[in-house]
């Protein structure tokens, strides 16, 4: 997808914008009005969150990038050894 600012995408996909007033007008709606057991949202978040960042973190590794680096990395200049 091409990068584009969000208002653009609004304005230019119109059944985005109709399907976010549907879905506003019908969180009105009495019938619609449906209970969920809470404890199911908190694991599908937390599996969507562990899911996402496995996949992140091992395309990271495949390209030599560290997603954990503990420490600062030192160089020393024209390749004189550090004096403490």
């Amino acid at each position: 997808m091409v990068l584009l600012a969000e208002y653009s995408v609004c304005v230019n996909r119109k059944s985005y914008m109709a399907a976010f007033v549907i879905s506003i007008l019908l969180s009105y709606v009495e019938f619609l009005n449906i209970p969920v057991f809470w404890p199911l949202l908190v694991m599908y978040f937390v599996m969507v969150v562990i899911v996402t960042f496995k996949t992140k973190i091992s395309h990271m590794i495949r390209y030599n990038y560290l997603p954990i680096d503990i420490g600062k990395r030192t160089y020393n200049k024209g390749g004189a050894k550090n004096k403490a």
